[in-house]
């Protein structure tokens, strides 16, 4: 009645034992109580070696010895089920020499003993037993059984005391993956996997466990990789690991598993495989290779759209792996909520994208001459700004290798401002200038996006070349740059549009402009038909004021009428707008 934890059974055990023996009950080998475990095929088994003086707590397999089962199967019948086996002369020899291959403790006292007999007594759920070097009589089999109908008692208390462990572990647990899933349900966008991870190592670490790292992977079958984020040693690491699905060490097999649908996976490194593993991980940005590092156990529990798994060089228990099979369970609820709201997020993304595209769209379509392409450009640099891409300047090349010449519109924010200004130039296409000489490379290769560097030392050198176009702008001098500049492209049949920054753009943003570069092909086919149709039309009044000098002229009768004609070809050169002082015959 005073046990406080579990392992008070053991006291219990040595109680009798000592109790037994002060009733002269002789040869007593050990006393002991098993719980069983029938789908594990174990029980846990508290016993006393009464000549050894020795506690133990044993899981002991039952399904690797006729015995052992028949006694199991025995006890685990019910409440008042007994099992009596004796071993004699070479019996305990044979049986000694079994118990030797498993992770019993091996009584020394068998070497010499002539016979061992086992009494058990089923209570249900446990059973209790005694074993003795010497057969018991009748009287003390009885004194024994007494013992048994008081350990009833102590067994309830047991179970009270299992049953209140259970609860606070339960209520443990549940805080644990509240915790879990609250950081996850807070989530507003992929990269805080990191926090997530992070609160998944602490929380598995308060409940007792002890992992080197914690994982969580998001299985990305389109680009053939597990994108991984990661804790380890309790250090947040606020970045995205790739590894590829074909790694055979770990990746792969676990893409297998996954792939099976199974609910957990064990996979255990050592040897050349662990220093294979370590130094492809070190070679993605991981961790560097530990030569000290013998073993590594890696337990993984999955999601339906990834895993999450603990390592660590120490095996874990049963009750560990189901752990986090749970958090692979609350992980899945939340994560499924994450991805509905990456898709609402996506989907607002894309309107807004489509809103901007409009936008430039529509300058484009109500054009009325060539000349307001600027207004065009700068509607297109407002719309990278709110769409969160940070160009210093945006720009519109038309290389002409025709004329050997290049058209260049720019537009920026001058001063930090949102007072947009934009400029044309018309310059000498040199081949041997690199930006230029780069970006026709760049044109004829048929990728649709091309970024190129200009390193620190090169700033300055590559601004001296656009000094008229940048004269005076705050946020183009090459000091804004001290770090570098990315010059970021997005062609089109006539050329392409781009921007300026400090940084290269991530794949989504060249994909945006990649999406403006289609809609300025559509802009520049609508600029090619009005520059054609203003062709026509100044082809058109050349011809009309053509056509009236040579009427006037063919209308001559006398030759002072030429005073007439020369007078109405400057009234056709002021019409055509080209202003002239005088002419003459």
């Amino acid at each position: 009645m005073g046990m406080k934890k579990r392992e008070d059974m053991l006291d219990i055990c040595k109680t009798i034992s000592q109790q037994l023996e002060l009733l002269k009950v002789k040869e007593i080998r050990n006393v002991q109580t098993a719980i069983f475990y029938d789908e594990r095929g174990v029980y846990t088994n508290y016993e006393y070696y009464a000549k050894h003086d020795k506690l133990l707590v044993t899981d002991t397999e039952f399904r690797n010895h006729p015995v052992a089962e028949k006694f199991a199967n025995q006890m685990m019948k019910g409440a008042n089920e007994i099992f009596i086996h004796g071993f004699t002369g070479k019996e305990v020899k044979d049986w000694l020499e079994y118990q030797k291959g498993t992770n019993v403790f091996i009584d020394s006292y068998l070497e010499t003993a002539s016979s061992l007999t086992y009494y058990w007594y089923s209570l249900g759920p446990v059973a209790m037993g005694i074993s003795t070097y010497v057969p018991l009589k009748e009287e003390e089999i009885e004194l024994f059984k007494r013992f048994r109908n008081v350990f009833e008692l102590a067994y309830r208390r047991y179970l009270d005391i299992e049953k209140a462990e259970a609860q606070a572990r339960e209520s443990q647990i549940q805080l644990a993956l509240e915790r879990v899933r609250a950081r996850t349900m807070a989530m507003q966008k992929s990269d805080e996997l990191s926090e997530a991870v992070f609160v998944l190592f602490q929380q598995f670490k308060e409940l007792g466990e002890n992992p080197d790292q914690a994982t969580i992977g998001v299985i990305n079958e389109k680009e053939h990789v597990i994108e991984y984020w990661v804790t380890m040693y309790g250090n947040q690491m606020n970045k995205v690991f790739k590894f590829s699905i074909d790694e055979p060490h770990v990746t792969n097999r676990i893409y297998n598993a996954w792939k099976e649908g199974k609910k957990s996976l064990v996979i255990d490194l050592s040897g050349k495989d662990l220093l294979e593993f370590m130094a492809y991980r070190a070679g993605k940005g991981g961790a560097a290779v530990n030569p000290n590092e013998k073993r590594r156990i890696i337990n993984v529990a999955f999601f339906s759209k990834g895993l999450l798994n603990v390592q660590s060089n120490e095996e874990r228990s049963e009750e560990s792996i189901k752990l986090l099979e749970r958090f692979a369970a609350v992980f899945e609820q939340t994560y499924t909520r994450f991805l509905d709201l990456q898709k609402a997020e996506e989907q607002a993304r894309e309107a807004k994208i489509e809103a901007a595209l409009e936008r430039t769209r529509t300058q484009s379509m109500i054009m009325q001459h060539s000349k307001e392409l600027d207004d065009t450009l700068r509607v297109f640099h407002e719309q990278l700004l709110l769409l969160g891409i940070p160009s210093a300047f945006s720009f519109l090349l038309l290389p002409d290798e025709d004329k050997d010449r290049h058209i260049f519109w720019a537009a920026w924010a001058e001063n930090n401002s949102t007072d947009f200004k934009s400029k044309a130039i018309n310059y000498p296409l040199d081949r041997n200038e690199p930006a230029t000489a780069q970006c026709l490379v760049d044109w004829k290769s048929n990728e649709p996006v091309v970024s190129y560097h200009v390193p620190p030392a090169g700033v300055e050198s590559y601004f001296a070349a656009w000094q008229e176009l940048i004269a005076g702008v705050e946020q183009l001098k090459p000091e804004y740059f001290y770090e570098g500049l990315y010059y970021v492209e997005a062609f089109m049949k006539y050329g392409c549009i781009g921007v300026m920054v400090k940084n290269d753009l991530p794949e989504d943003e060249k994909k945006i402009l990649g999406r403006f570069a289609i809609e300025f092909e559509r802009t520049y086919t609508r600029f090619l038909d009005l520059q054609k149709a203003e062709a026509q039309a100044k082809e058109a009044q050349i011809e009309l004021a053509l056509e009236r000098v040579r009427a006037r002229t063919m209308a001559m009768q006398k030759s002072e009428e030429l005073k007439e004609v020369i007078q109405l070809v400057y009234e056709q050169f002021v019409h055509l707008n080209i202003y002239i002082e005088h002419t003459g015959f």
